[in-house]
């Protein structure tokens, strides 16, 4: 899944603006993982205009949230791709992760049903905010 991004919080700082980022990336239930980035924005001036354009843009780390009921989840966080454009407006993001869920059963019937481990991946794009401002 890619779910909607939120963006609270973050500092403005002149023509520097830190932006955290997250989103939901998978669920199964009661139980999901979001993926956590984090964006260093400067507004840069041309003739006519001035515009927020991304400078930095990290995945930090992905984090579950919810229960698990009848057994037990876990995930791991393979790889992130990021990719900023050349207009510095638009940035391309796949995280790469595993989730593996395993059963609550009895000890007599565990083999039978061993945890299973799958991969997946989530992308999403992520725009300049207040891409254009005029200046007068």
């Amino acid at each position: 899944m890619s779910g909607s991004i939120d963006a609270s919080g973050g500092t403005l700082e002149g023509d520097i603006w830190n932006i955290p980022y997250n989103w939901k990336i998978y669920t199964a239930g009661t139980w999901g993982l979001f993926s956590y980035e984090k964006a260093k924005l400067l507004k840069v001036k041309y003739a006519n205009k001035s515009i927020w354009e991304y400078q930095t843009f990290e995945h930090e780390h992905i984090a579950e949230v919810g229960g698990v009921f009848g057994g037990t989840r876990t995930f791991q966080d393979i790889l992130s791709t990021t990719n900023i454009t050349d207009t510095r407006t638009r940035v391309d993001v796949r995280i790469d992760f595993s989730v593996t869920s395993t059963p609550s059963l009895p000890l007599s019937i565990q083999s039978f049903c061993p945890p299973i481990t799958l991969i997946y991946n989530s992308s999403k794009t992520f725009y300049a905010p207040n891409s254009f401002i005029i200046v007068n």
